[in-house]
Formats: structure tokens, C-alpha cells, sequence
């Protein structure tokens, strides 16, 4: 049992053998009900530095998040390294409450199969049919950025259903890769920039504007519960899950909308993750029959 601030949350360990995960009781969650889940194999040397980024969360005008808006399920899956201890110690000092459960997938034991898992999960934990359920995900080696819970409940309110955030490499480590490598994610960006620019100006749509973006990451997506149980989820796939998602979206009906990539940053990657030069950025789903994808 972890206490804070008058308030009791509950840390669960799981060691599962096999496939299924063992359903424990539900994370404890007395405002907004919202759960970041996050699927992690092998990141002890990184795990810290997620959940203590989502440890300071903050509001657009500075003031921390109140404790208890939302809580963390990291799903520890096939690992080997410690991953799960290095989560466990940090649960003292932790502002949110947070579900670990250790698991060895069977089926799909991919990042794929990870996230998906971790979302059902959290899913689960949330309620079906919860009204105002909200699953949010990254990667257990990718940094949020202060405001990132804030800035994805601020346009979900706004009326969409789903938002995907804009990734970035970490500076200091991409710099460190050389200067032929930092050249070449730069062209990229720059031809990832000009494609999305096409689009907008070929498919123009009054409620995502340029300058917007075309690409979807899992290492910044938020969803309503709504949004993701009418498309039955994560898509059970070992790589790609993210841009399947979204595209999923797209032709159950939710029209894909794009703003301004770099407004609201969701995160700070490791080069191993960006080693392609690739930048995620931000879309989101406006509520109703059809949603939008609109990206930040």
C-alpha cells in the first residue's frame, strides 16, 4: 500500500508465466480517470527516468498536476534486466499510483504485443463504457515532456478522440552519433515537413490547419476509452501497432486532422528508437460518429 496526501494506491507484483495476465484489483483513481500505460522489456538503465518525468507534470501555467489524475500501468514483459525492481523502489517517492505487473508473453512477445496488452490492461481497469475514460501510452525509454498529460486531456476536451505526439531525438545523444548521422535525420525531418505540407494543401480541412504532420508514434498517443473500444483496440501487430491504430481510426470513420508538429513536444527519444531519422509528431480525434486525428 502506498499513501499520499491522505490518499491510498495500490502496487501490485505479478510473475506470470504464462501468456494470460492475472486480473488484480483496480488501480485506485479518485478524480479523472486516466491511466498511462506503458510496456517496458529490458529499460532498467531507463525506466527511472520515464516514470520521474511523469512524476512532474505540470499545468500550462506551471502548478503541478494534483496527485491522483491519473495512474501508471507498466507492463514488464520477457525481461530479464531488473526492470520491475527499479519501478518498485520508486513507488515511495511517486506523486501517482502505479500498477506493475510482470508478465512472460507467449503470443506476440513484441513491442507490438506489449502495447496492446498494456492498453487492454489499463482498459480494463478504466471500466467499459467508462464516459470520460482516457488511455494514454508511451515508451519506457522515452521522456515526456512537463505539460504532456495537460496538453493531451487540453485537446481531448476540445472535443477529439485521440491524440499522437510529436518525438524527438534526445539532443545531446543524436549529437553524439556524429555529424553525418544528425545530417541525414535532418533531411529527413525537412522531407517529412515538405510531405505533410502536400497533403494539407491537396486535402485541406478546416479544423486542422497547416502547418500539421503525417506521422503517428505509440511512444506518444492519448485515446478515449470510447474511441479505442469502437475500433477494438490496438491492433495485434509486432511492429507498426501505432500507425495501424490511427489508420484504423481513420477507416472506421475518424477523419485524420494534423496541426502544427512541434507546439505541444510529447517526448525526448533515445537515438536507438530515432536511429532512422524518423520524428513522430501529434494528431488527435474529434468526438462523435466521426472523430479527427489532429496532430501536435
Amino acid at each position: 500500500m502506498h499513501s499520499f496526501k491522505g490518499e491510498t494506491f495500490i502496487m501490485h507484483r505479478r510473475t506470470i508465466e504464462t501468456s494470460e495476465i492475472v486480473q488484480p484489483e483496480r488501480l485506485s483513481l479518485p478524480r479523472r480517470s486516466a491511466i498511462v500505460a506503458i510496456p517496458a522489456r529490458n529499460e532498467a538503465e531507463r525506466i527511472a527516468r520515464c516514470l520521474s518525468a511523469l512524476a512532474v507534470q505540470r499545468d500550462r501555467l506551471g502548478a503541478p498536476i494534483t496527485p491522483g489524475h491519473f495512474g501508471v500501468l507498466l507492463l514488464v514483459n520477457n525481461s530479464t534486466d531488473g526492470t520491475a525492481d527499479v519501478a518498485r523502489k520508486l513507488v515511495p517517492n511517486l506523486p501517482y499510483p502505479l500498477e506493475i505487473l510482470e508478465a512472460s508473453l507467449l503470443r506476440n512477445a513484441t513491442a507490438g504485443g506489449a502495447r496492446r496488452r498494456a492498453m487492454q490492461e489499463a482498459a480494463e481497469r478504466l471500466g467499459k463504457g467508462s464516459a470520460n475514460g482516457v488511455l494514454l501510452t508511451t515508451d519506457a525509454d522515452s521522456l515526456v515532456t512537463p505539460t504532456w498529460f495537460i496538453d493531451n486531456l487540453h485537446h481531448l476536451d476540445s472535443g477529439v478522440d485521440c491524440v499522437a505526439g510529436y518525438i524527438d531525438a534526445e539532443p545531446a545523444e543524436i549529437v553524439s552519433l556524429g555529424a553525418s548521422f544528425l545530417a541525414r535525420g535532418r533531411l529527413e525531418d525537412t522531407y517529412l515537413r515538405l510531405v505533410a505540407e502536400i497533403y494539407a494543401l491537396c486535402d485541406p480541412r478546416a479544423y486542422d490547419p497547416w502547418p500539421n504532420h503525417r506521422v503517428s508514434s505509440g511512444a506518444s498517443l492519448a485515446v478515449t476509452l470510447a474511441a479505442d473500444e469502437a475500433v477494438g483496440g490496438m491492433p495485434d501487430k509486432a511492429l507498426g501497432e501505432d500507425a495501424a491504430f490511427t489508420t484504423l481510426l481513420d477507416q472506421r470513420g475518424f477523419l485524420q486532422g494534423l496541426p502544427s508538429a512541434r507546439r505541444f513536444g510529447g517526448h525526448l527519444m533515445p537515438p536507438e528508437w530515432s536511429s532512422d531519422g524518423r520524428c513522430g509528431r501529434h494528431h488527435a480525434l474529434p468526438k462523435g460518429n466521426a472523430g479527427r486525428t489532429v496532430r501536435r
